[in-house]
């Protein structure tokens, strides 16, 4: 038998119409787990490092899109960031 039988779940149907990525991310959600690592997710999709990241990023999007120049820095995002460069 060559390579890998391929994976039967509710994700096999959409082989053809979404990419494979997708899929991996739809099971990792479905599992609990971060979807970009695969750690254990802490928040509904992300770990603690991507969390923090998914944070900061919709934060900067908002602020592009409603054109904002300032930014809160006493935000809770803002802290986890500074927190976590003065611990290394």
């Amino acid at each position: 038998m060559k390579g890998r039988k391929p994976i039967q779940d509710e994700f096999t149907h959409l082989a053809g119409t979404v990419s494979r990525q997708r899929i991996w991310q739809l099971r990792k959600y479905a599992e609990g787990k971060c979807v970009i690592c695969g750690a254990g997710a802490t928040t509904a999709q992300h770990c603690d490092a991507h969390a923090q990241q998914a944070r900061v990023l919709s934060r900067e999007t908002a602020r592009n899109r409603l054109g904002c120049k300032r930014r809160n820095l006493n935000s809770r995002s803002y802290k986890i960031e500074s927190s976590r460069v003065r611990d290394d």
